[in-house]
């Protein structure tokens, strides 16, 4: 009898209550070698229980794979064996804000936002480390070394040698195992509704992606933004100026997902004739009454009077017909939109009678008041310029300097941001660098009286000693951008007077050495 041990992990342990239940009898209490009890979860009496409906793992099915993920999937399963310490000296109004900045490692950090934060944030963006072909610096437990990497992969001695460090299979497999908990993870702390945006580039978008349908389901998959982060020639690639970046997006349940899609200009030109009923419906635009290819319908295929008295059958017809043509309105629907001023039948090229039916701007066909918005464009920074420079230039206002190397703009961030109903949502950021996020949602706040809330999580990696950053005081990135907050903080309130939440308080990772802290 197969039995999975699932104390620890909060959010598994959360499923595990919920199957419990629903099924009883295949959750059982063991005690293990120390002599503490676990639940654990009886397989077979799961599948008595499933009947039929069980299916069986099928090994030629399509799976990204690599050496490492058995790791990567231990590391995610494993619980959390730190705790949150509460740094109040560095905080800024711990008493009143409701904003976190977390130091310490994000997969720690994750696990321990379960028991707090699971299944209440709203928007996650990340911005982790691009695989160079470099280590990195989240020296995860199980992270491959270099001979344990051969011995998985059955290379023999000697046979990455000749290979260049960024087309090293290790470097692939060290990026992935990294990444692939961290995302499963932070998966468990979003609503049903709740979306996350991961900035990459060219290396690893393609395991990314596959990863990531893995992770939320290939269902959830929303898009594939590029963003253009730069304009003319770079140092990304010797053979072809590189301008863009990807960031992918996913929802925990993409029909749950609700977008605060733009207004259309009423004056873009699409809305572009007007009638005697301007003033109530605004502009409207022309469409054929007549489709080819929903099938035919006898009951659509009927008589519209034209000017001249002739009757008008769909495709320009002058009798009925059964050429697969037919109206889109039923008869009842276009006696409705004669009486109203919605149906025009006019003469096209060759003098064949065409019906249309008005699309107004400001109400649908039925004659309800609407607010007509436009999707989003899979594409970032062609129309607008949000380019890193930008990025660069906004560290330099703040500090004076450039403490911080490649930031993200912070109108790339609010335009994301923008793209969802977030007024009084959490939003996640668990790379979160100089904290341009943290930057964004108040800036935001400031503009729409929102009430978002953040929590950044950073790593307290070291500035280099012969950076501009530790020549300036910073010893930290953590440090960095936690000033950032406080500077950006301090200009929006100067410039706006906004009445926001300016604040934040710090937690550090530590060890399990001294009483437990919860959020």
């Amino acid at each position: 009898m197969k039995k999975l041990d699932i104390t620890g992990d909060e959010e598994i342990n959360f499923k595990i209550e919920k199957l419990g239940k629903l099924f009883p009898n295949v959750v059982e209490k063991v005690k293990d070698e120390e002599g503490s009890i676990r639940q654990v979860i009886d397989f077979e009496k799961l599948r008595e229980e499933l009947g039929d409906t069980v299916v069986k793992s099928d090994s030629k099915r399509y799976l990204l794979t690599w050496p490492g993920r058995e790791e990567a999937l231990t590391i995610a399963n494993s619980p959390a064996d730190k705790m949150l310490r509460p740094i109040k000296e560095d905080s800024l109004n711990w008493e009143a804000t409701e904003n976190i900045y977390i130091e310490g490692d994000n997969l720690e950090t994750l696990k321990l936002l379960q028991k707090s934060h699971a299944g209440k944030i709203k928007f996650i963006y990340i911005d982790p480390p691009y695989n160079t072909g470099k280590d990195f610096i989240y020296k995860d437990k199980f992270i491959l070394g270099k001979e344990e990497y051969a011995r998985k992969a059955g290379k023999t001695r000697g046979e990455d040698d000749t290979q260049n460090a960024d087309r090293d299979g290790r470097y692939h497999s060290s990026w992935l195992t990294m990444i692939y908990p961290r995302l499963k993870v932070a998966r468990g702390l979003l609503k049903n509704d709740g979306v996350i945006f991961i900035s990459i580039d060219d290396k690893e978008e393609y395991n990314l992606r596959k990863i990531c349908n893995e992770i939320f389901g290939e269902k959830n998959f929303i898009a594939n933004f590029i963003w253009r982060k730069s304009k003319g020639s770079g140092n990304d690639s010797k053979y072809v100026i590189i301008e863009t970046e990807y960031i992918l997006a996913y929802a925990k349940n993409v029909e749950d997902v609700r977008f605060n899609n733009k207004e259309i200009d009423a004056y873009d030109g699409k809305f572009k004739y007007k009638d005697e009923h301007f003033k109530e419906r605004g502009g409207y635009k022309l469409e054929k009454l007549d489709r080819g290819s929903k099938g035919y319908v006898e009951s659509m295929d009927f008589g519209i009077k034209a000017p001249d008295g002739t009757l008008v059958f769909p495709n320009g017809r002058t009798k009925q017909s059964n050429d697969g043509w037919r109206w889109v309105w039923s008869k009842a629907k276009v006696e409705w939109g004669i009486k109203n001023g919605y149906i025009v039948v006019k003469k096209g090229r060759g003098g064949r009678w065409n019906v249309y039916n008005k699309v107004y701007e400001k109400l649908d066909n039925k004659g309800n008041k609407i607010t007509r918005t436009k999707p989003y464009k899979n594409h970032i920074g062609f129309e607008e310029s949000i380019l890193n420079i930008h990025a660069n230039r906004e560290m330099r206002k703040l500090f004076g300097k450039a403490v911080f190397s490649f930031p993200k703009p912070v109108a790339l961030l609010k335009y994301l941001l923008k793209m969802f109903y977030l007024e009084n949502e959490i939003v996640l950021d668990f790379f979160s660098g100089s904290a341009t996020t943290a930057h964004a949602v108040m800036e935001l706040n400031a503009e729409d009286g929102g009430c978002r809330k953040y929590i950044m999580v950073q790593l307290p990696e070291p500035c280099d000693e012969k950076s501009e950053a530790y020549k300036a005081g910073y010893e930290t990135i953590a440090e960095i951008g936690k000033e950032r907050i406080r500077r950006a903080g301090k200009k929006i309130k100067e410039e706006t007077g906004a009445d926001i939440d300016y604040g934040f308080r710090v937690y550090r990772v530590d060890s399990l050495n001294t009483p437990r802290f919860f959020l």
